[in-house]
């Protein structure tokens, strides 16, 4: 006589858990990635950013830029303020009308 085989459970058990994380994997990476590129717009523009529109005369850029830093609380460090103080009279100069 031959015997039956039985079903084993854990067999179905583990492949199901192995097809579970195939799918949230990747579900798991995009939330994080989303998470991770949201502090990144919340650190503000750094030096050389501003650096770059000072040198390329795009004073519309960092006028832009120097506001979302002030914006969002961004520390005002020694290196940078040179660029904020020009930002500031670059608005007042708009104002104006000397242009």
């Amino acid at each position: 006589m031959r015997k039956k085989k039985k079903f084993n459970i854990s067999l179905l058990a583990y492949v199901l858990c192995v097809i579970m994380m195939i799918i949230i994997i990747p579900c798991i990476a995009d939330i994080s990635g989303d998470v991770f590129r949201g502090k990144g717009r919340m650190s503000g523009y750094e030096e050389d950013s501003l650096y770059n529109d000072f040198i390329e005369n795009n004073y519309e850029g960092l006028l832009e830029k120097t506001e979302y830093n002030t914006g969002i609380g961004k520390d005002i460090d020694k290196d940078t303020q040179d660029y904020y103080t020009f930002a500031i009279a670059y608005k007042k100069l708009l104002i104006t009308g000397c242009m």
